[in-house]
């Protein structure tokens, strides 16, 4: 499996290496600003960049 993660935030796609200093940064940034005092696990998806048909979103 590839270690290349698309990360959807909401309306905010972007792809980064799972290990990446800028993934860890940018997912603390979100959960901070979105999931504030929801009580909820944040809104965040994982997929593998090689599934060509995605039938949702999964964890990678």
């Amino acid at each position: 499996m590839s270690n290349l993660c698309f990360v959807h935030f909401l309306n905010k796609k972007a792809t980064y290496k799972r290990s990446s200093k800028r993934f860890s940064s940018d997912v603390f940034t979100f959960t901070q600003k979105y999931n504030k005092g929801l009580g909820q696990h944040f809104f965040l998806y994982f997929y593998p960049t090689h599934s060509s048909q995605l039938q949702g979103f999964e964890p990678c």
